[in-house]
């Protein structure tokens, strides 16, 4: 769609969008930022996901939903956005976007701030001091 190519490895030191280093955004107050989420296929998420996205919207600039978790975590990456949170993804939808969130200086943890991987099926990802105060909002 923007034909942009974002990539890491597991030894590489940082993400990268074609050929250009990205990083997470720097931004630090819940009111300037600019958050995506999504629904979920598992339709007993749905009043989890309601219930975040109120507290969102309420709290934050812009909460978007675009569609593919995959592609909002690397707008995470690259500054695009500031946050995304999901309740329910499966593992291809994440696992390699959260590896480049992570090279891109982000902080990705399951919902609740636990220690996420792949069957963890719920996700936040964000610069280190917007992670805190979603956590915060969202608890």
């Amino acid at each position: 769609m923007t034909d942009d190519s974002y990539w890491t490895t597991k030894d590489s030191d940082g993400a990268f969008c074609g050929d250009k280093k990205i990083s997470v955004s720097t931004t630090i107050h819940l009111s300037n930022a600019v958050v995506g989420t999504d629904t979920s296929h598992n339709l007993k998420t749905l009043t989890q996901t309601a219930d975040v996205i109120s507290k969102l919207i309420n709290e934050t600039r812009q909460t978007l939903i675009m569609g593919s978790s995959a592609f909002d975590l690397c707008l995470v990456a690259c500054g695009k956005l500031d946050a995304y949170h999901h309740v329910y993804c499966m593992p291809w939808d994440l696992a390699a976007a959260s590896l480049i969130v992570q090279k891109a200086g982000g902080v990705v943890t399951d919902t609740r701030g636990g220690k996420w991987n792949v069957f963890t099926p719920g996700i936040l990802a964000a610069n280190p001091i917007l992670h805190q105060k979603i956590l915060a909002l969202l608890s």
